[in-house]
């Protein structure tokens, strides 16, 4: 296999081009010397692998309804950060490009975009409005979220720092996992404060003085866990394990016992609006 690759190491697009061949002749032929000073083979109506034919020298089995195809072999293989790149410069060209690495670009955007633009914002919002329901507040469910942004913002940050280009579900699965472990850490400290008696300043201080011990036990083995993953062989494992890893850890020790507090701190009884708790 690993011969193949080194002899044969290239993957496929498909590039349509809208007219006949003598109408696209130019397009054709800049598009054939671009894959072939990259090192790759172009096959059109007017190329054969490494060969540019003058326009007497057409190639039939191209052309059909009124659109031009060119086979191009890029010396990158698929789904690797070069083809993909190569790939995406031929679509930004306007070109129509078919093929496992245009298929990739468009499942990738279309997941990344449907993430980011609808369903992390939409998690975020159920679970601000579950947590106005079980708490009775607004300001604790919002600051909450934001802390979890911070952390998880961190958390795919370094990640992207450590590794330098990381795969592309990395981050969602980082955002995900995050979300909904920062929540527990969070509960468990925010229903304590709850329960205890005394000033807002003093029951916070009560609140992560006696979930410290749970929140950061629990921390350490689920960072653990999760670094373990890097001992394995897969790239993909190995940045989810050390992003993951990392960031409940920053969790645990920053963002928890110090962020949080503070700005609880400062907020003081608006923490719990529109709620009034007992005693005040």
């Amino acid at each position: 296999m690993r011969l193949l690759s080194s002899l044969y190491n290239y993957s496929v697009d498909y590039v349509i081009i809208n007219g006949s061949p003598n109408s696209s002749y130019a397009k054709i032929v800049s598009l054939a010397k671009e894959v072939i000073d990259r090192g790759g083979l172009a096959y059109s109506s007017f190329s054969i692998g490494k060969t540019i034919l003058n326009k007497s020298e057409y190639v039939n089995g191209f052309y059909s309804h009124n659109y031009t195809l060119a086979v191009l072999y890029i010396p990158y293989p698929v789904f690797s950060k070069g083809a993909i790149n190569f790939t995406k410069h031929l679509i930004e060209e306007g070109y129509m490009v078919v093929g496992s690495n245009a298929q990739r670009i468009d499942i990738v955007d279309n997941t990344v975009n449907l993430y980011y633009s609808e369903v992390l914002p939409l998690t975020i919002l159920l679970i601000t409005v579950y947590l106005f329901f079980v708490l009775g507040s607004v300001i604790v469910p919002i600051r909450l979220a934001l802390t979890l942004l911070v952390s998880s913002l961190v958390g795919v940050g370094v990640m992207d720092l450590v590794f330098n280009s990381t795969y592309w579900l990395s981050p969602l699965i980082v955002f995900a996992l995050l979300f909904s472990l920062g929540i527990d850490y969070d509960m468990f400290i925010i229903l304590r404060i709850i329960e205890e008696k005394g000033e807002e300043d003093e029951r916070i201080i009560k609140g992560v003085k006696n979930t410290g011990l749970v929140v950061t036990a629990a921390g350490l083995i689920l960072s653990g866990a999760f670094f373990s993953l890097m001992f394995t062989d897969m790239r993909f494992l190995q940045e989810i394990g050390f992003a993951v890893g990392f960031t409940v850890l920053f969790d645990t020790f920053i963002v928890r016992p110090i962020l949080v507090p503070a700005i609880m701190s400062v907020l003081k009884k608006h923490n719990w609006w529109p709620r009034v708790r007992q005693g005040e």
